[in-house]
């Protein structure tokens, strides 16, 4: 894996100065997906109280008495994580990306050929209401075990598996606020 990351496409070696910039890519688009991610959920949370209240008292309950925050304490927080998951949906950091085909693929009888490259657009895919029950409603309970079934959150990604293949690791298009998402915190303690 290591010989592989340190080669270019055609198998040279890739200079220091290269390595280095791969690296400063691979954070820097990290860093802002991330951040918006966490920009928005903090932003519906925000906006909606009822749903912030079931977080805290959720939090609340994990961490009662704890000291330290662990790792296993998290997958302890099913309804921070149905927030989290809602407000990707309705906000996804990366709105758009592309994918090249690696084979000739089939979509309503056309056939796109290899190589061609494809827009994937996930913003108006979660707000299709014929994806989606009411799509502008923010509604975390949408992604309970209960209202997944019947729907698999990979379908796109299990369908187009084999046949596409990513060359541009990094979003060309980011969901972001003009003018930024501004938010007073105040501490519960």
């Amino acid at each position: 894996m290591e010989a592989f990351c340190l080669q270019d496409e055609d198998g040279n070696a890739l200079t220091d100065k290269e390595i280095r910039a791969e690296v400063v890519t691979f954070f820097s688009a990290g860093q802002d997906t991330v951040a918006a991610g966490i920009s928005w959920t903090l932003y519906n949370l925000a906006l909606y109280s009822q749903h912030q209240e079931k977080c805290k008292e959720e939090i609340d309950e994990v961490f009662a008495d704890k000291k330290e925050i662990e790792w296993d304490d998290l997958v302890k927080l099913n309804y921070v994580t149905l927030v989290i998951k809602e407000s990707m949906r309705l906000y996804p950091p990366v709105p758009m990306f592309s994918r090249g085909l690696d084979k000739s693929y089939e979509i309503d009888g056309k056939v796109v050929p290899q190589g061609t490259w494809i827009m994937i657009n996930a913003y108006a895919l979660h707000h299709n209401p014929h994806v989606w029950k009411d799509p502008e409603v923010f509604d975390p309970l949408r992604f309970t075990t209960e209202n997944r079934e019947g729907r698999s959150p990979f379908e796109l990604s299990i369908s187009m598996e084999n046949q596409v293949h990513s060359e541009d690791l990094f979003p060309e298009v980011m969901l972001r606020t003009r003018n930024g998402i501004r938010l007073n915190l105040v501490p519960r303690y």
